[in-house]
Order: C-alpha cells, then sequence, then structure tokens
C-alpha cells in the first residue's frame, strides 16, 4: 500500500476548483474541504486490508474521487490505487459485509479503532473469503455461536484458516443436506396424508349414497360398527401425520398455509358431525 502514499506526496495546495462528472454528465464545484477529505480518506486506505476496503466504498459513496480531479471512480481506480478494478470491488463487498458489525467505526472518518482488533490483523484474502458466506454462517462466526470465532480465524496462518474454513462450509452444507432431505421425507408423508385423505373423503361420499338409497337405517349394526372402526383409524392416522411434520414459524408459508387448510378441514368436519350427531353427543353426556 506504499504506492497509495506516494501518490499523494508531491499533491499541491488544494484550491476550489471545477471537475467533470461523468456520473452526472456535468462540472461540479470541488472545494478545499472535499479536497482534504480524499486526501484523508485515501490515506486510510494504507492502513490494513479492512480500512482500505471502507475507505474506497467511502470514496466511491461519497464520490471524494472527484477532489483528485477523477471525472469517475473508474479513473481513480486506474491512477491511484495499486491493484484492478476487481480487487477494488472486492474490497467494496468486504466493506459491505463488516461495516454493520463494526460498532466502534467512527461514522465521520470511518476509521477502524482497536476494539475492531481481531478484523484489523486480518489481511485481504481472509476478509474477502469470509465475506463471501452466506448471512447466517456470517453471522454466527462474528458472534462465535458455531465453534469458530474471528479471534481465533485472525490468528491462524494462511493454510490453517483455509481449512477451518473449508471444515465450516462442509458442515452447513451437510446440515443443508439433512434439511432437504427431511423435507423431502415430509413432502412424501403430505402427500400420502392427501391420498388418504382423498380416499376418506371418498368413502364418505359412497356413505352418502347408500344412505339416500336405502335410508339411514339402510345399514346393518355390523356394517356401521366397521365404518366407525374404519374412521377412528384414519383420524389416528391423520393426527400422527400432522404431528410428525413438527411444523415450526421458520417453514415456508406455503407449508403453512397447507397445514392451515387441514385445520379448517377438520373444523369443517366437526361442525357437519355434530349437526348430524349432536343428539349423541348430547346423550352421552347424560
Amino acid at each position: 500500500m506504499s504506492d497509495i502514499i506516494e501518490k499523494n506526496e508531491d499533491a499541491e495546495e488544494p484550491k476550489p476548483h471545477k471537475v467533470y462528472d461523468e456520473e452526472t454528465d456535468d462540472f461540479v464545484e470541488v472545494s478545499v474541504e472535499m479536497q482534504k477529505r480524499a486526501n484523508a480518506v485515501h490515506l486510510q486506505i494504507a492502513l490494513n486490508a479492512i480500512s482500505t476496503a471502507i475507505g474506497i466504498k467511502r470514496m466511491r459513496d461519497e464520490k471524494l474521487y472527484l477532489g483528485f480531479g477523477c471525472q469517475s471512480f473508474s479513473e481513480y481506480i486506474e491512477t491511484r490505487l495499486p491493484f484492478t478494478r476487481r480487487q477494488a470491488y472486492n474490497y467494496i463487498q468486504i466493506a459491505e459485509r463488516f461495516i454493520p458489525f463494526l460498532p466502534d467505526i467512527s461514522k465521520d472518518e470511518y476509521v477502524v479503532h482497536s476494539g475492531a482488533q481481531h478484523i484489523t490483523e486480518m489481511g485481504y484474502n481472509k476478509l474477502f473469503a469470509l465475506s463471501g458466506l452466506p448471512d447466517d454462517q456470517f453471522s454466527k462466526i462474528v458472534d462465535g455461536e458455531d465453534g469458530v470465532t474471528l479471534d481465533e480465524l485472525a490468528d491462524m496462518d494462511t493454510k490453517e484458516f483455509a481449512s477451518a474454513l473449508t471444515k465450516y462450509k462442509k458442515k452447513h452444507s451437510k446440515t443443508l443436506a439433512q434439511m432437504d432431505e427431511q423435507n423431502k421425507s415430509l413432502k412424501d408423508e403430505n402427500r400420502i396424508l392427501k391420498e388418504k385423505l382423498a380416499e376418506a373423503d371418498q368413502r364418505l361420499e359412497d356413505a352418502k349414497a347408500l344412505e339416500a338409497k336405502f335410508g339411514k337405517g339402510g345399514f346393518s349394526l355390523e356394517s356401521k360398527r366397521k365404518i366407525l372402526e374404519l374412521a377412528r383409524k384414519e383420524m389416528l392416522a391423520a393426527e400422527q401425520y400432522v404431528f410428525q411434520l413438527n411444523l415450526e414459524e421458520s417453514d415456508t408459508i406455503g407449508l403453512q398455509k397447507e397445514v392451515a387448510i387441514f385445520i379448517r378441514r377438520w373444523d369443517e368436519v366437526h361442525k357437519r358431525m355434530m349437526m348430524n350427531y349432536g343428539f349423541v353427543v348430547r346423550a352421552a353426556e347424560l
């Protein structure tokens, strides 16, 4: 990063002037204050990897590159930074990932203080590798909730870090695979349950047809007992399947809606049964 400092040593005393801004396609006023901020942030980029990331992001977001007479952020990268456009944007990715977890960053100067020492000690490769993790995995590392912490990763050499991160990713890949398998199993059970409910609905329709044809006394006592036993078994089976779902708030809205429809279906069945057999319930309570 010494190239960054060297490029500013011969800078003249700043004066207000106008610079063409490619983004707005217009000339904009560049104050002395803006030029001083640009120099301060530019020098910050030479401190350490995380400061480099935050400084480059600020240079782009606040358009401080205009303070150097650069017409665009791309020109600033090409003329002022000792690395490629791609690496500059990789640094921005690092900043966007880590800033929310750095409460001790000064909002005015974007300087990382000693409270985040474990991050300031990390180089570009470590920070970029961590910035590519999914949100949930990254948050667990920052919070030290998943067997590995930023402090531990900062103390590791390159080989140890690569090995630890690979193991961490494999661990979560295995967990995701298990969740996918469980989800597939639940879908299969849900399909079977739907088929059984469809069969039960069909048997109910058949029973209604027989009743319409022969009247309420059309069934023998034995037939009624068999139908009641079959209904009891189906009800117990449905109950077991539902509880095996182990539904949680984190499950998909689609699955939750299916369960809600199923529950409402049982409510409808209960209402119909009370309409047809309310006298049985009242008699049993006597």
